[in-house]
């Protein structure tokens, strides 16, 4: 394989055939750690590429052979790995899992893991610092006070929430590359809130139920962190949510605690928001009018299942039926 060929392949930092050499240029990137390679008969082959984005960084990493990784805490970052090749088993208090190719790690400062990586694992992995991820929460989504800020890798709406955030570090890489080759700023201007759209997401989609114990909203202008997540879930994936209580879930709220937050902020109620983004779903859908659109089809999409009362609930925030907007959209069209 050609140096080009190899992601952020423009921003080498180290290149080796010796565990030593690796081993301690890790330990000063991340974090200490102990590194051995499954077979002694053969050497290594790592790379390491990566580029600072302002107090974060992103990195391209292999090891071009088994290797087991042992490190310790990170205490002051967190760590989004996507594996782009190969396989990774990682062992955690939690338990044993293994990380295929497209497959994503979320890990959090005091994670206690061991890794075991396959030989032609390869990883595009993103370190963020854990006063960058406080300021995000706190501006984006109005949360503050974590007693213990915990990510699981596992989005609250399955793989759904997983794509996205792998999309924006894919997004992310294919961007620095792109601007590299072309001799301009690697570092876009777009690169920076990326990266914040990153912790946004994992604050909605992967943050675990016991971190939100403690979090207070700030300020009188700022939103409760369950409604901040229900409006931010129901405007990126109404789909997903089938019922109030299934919302209150996700949210990582009771369902009496989200309708109070709900009528105290927005005036409305929680099944309200859900109908809500459902319909806007469904308006997007027939607007946009991909083939063999139907109202049934579109309403099947967005995840309405109330299809007898389609069409009063749409003409009352639209003005007129789902299959007029239709008509119009095809006539517009020719």
């Amino acid at each position: 394989m050609k140096l080009q060929h190899f992601p952020l392949a423009a921003y080498k930092r180290a290149v080796t055939n010796e565990v030593p050499a690796a081993c301690r240029h890790l330990s000063k990137f991340f974090c200490p750690h102990r590194l051995l390679a499954v077979r002694t008969d053969a050497p290594i082959d790592f790379r390491h590429h990566s580029l600072e984005i302002g107090e974060n960084s992103i990195s391209y990493l292999r090891y071009g052979q088994e290797v087991e990784i042992w490190p310790q805490s990170f205490n002051h970052f967190y760590l989004v790995t996507v594996v782009i090749n190969g396989s990774m088993k990682v062992k955690s208090s939690t338990g044993n899992d293994t990380y295929q190719k497209q497959q994503m790690l979320v890990l959090n400062p005091c994670d206690q893991i061991s890794m075991r990586w396959s030989r032609d694992c390869e990883t595009i992995t993103l370190r963020i610092e854990s006063a960058f991820v406080d300021r995000v929460l706190l501006s984006e989504l109005g949360m503050r006070n974590f007693a213990n800020l915990h990510f699981n890798s596992q989005s609250r709406i399955g793989e759904h929430g997983n794509i996205r955030i792998r999309n924006m570090i894919n997004f992310l890489v294919r961007e620095i590359d792109f601007f590299s080759a072309t001799e301009t700023n690697p570092i876009s201007s777009s690169a920076p809130s990326v990266i914040q759209d990153i912790v946004t997401h994992l604050g909605v989609y992967h943050l675990d139920d016991t971190s939100l114990q403690g979090v207070q909203p700030v300020g009188s202008h700022a939103r409760s962190c369950y409604v901040r997540r229900a409006e931010r879930l129901l405007r990126t994936a109404p789909e997903t949510v089938s019922s109030v209580p299934s919302l209150a879930e996700l949210v990582g709220a009771r369902v009496r605690t989200l309708q109070i937050h709900c009528m105290r902020e927005l005036q409305t109620s929680p099944g309200t928001m859900i109908a809500n983004a459902k319909l806007d779903l469904i308006r997007t859908t027939l607007v946009q009018c991909p083939p063999r659109t139907t109202v049934t089809s579109a309403a099947i999409q967005s995840g309405w299942t109330q299809l007898g009362k389609l069409g009063a609930a749409y003409k009352r925030r639209y003005g007129e039926l789902p299959s007029d907007t239709l008509k119009k959209v095809r006539s517009a069209l020719g």
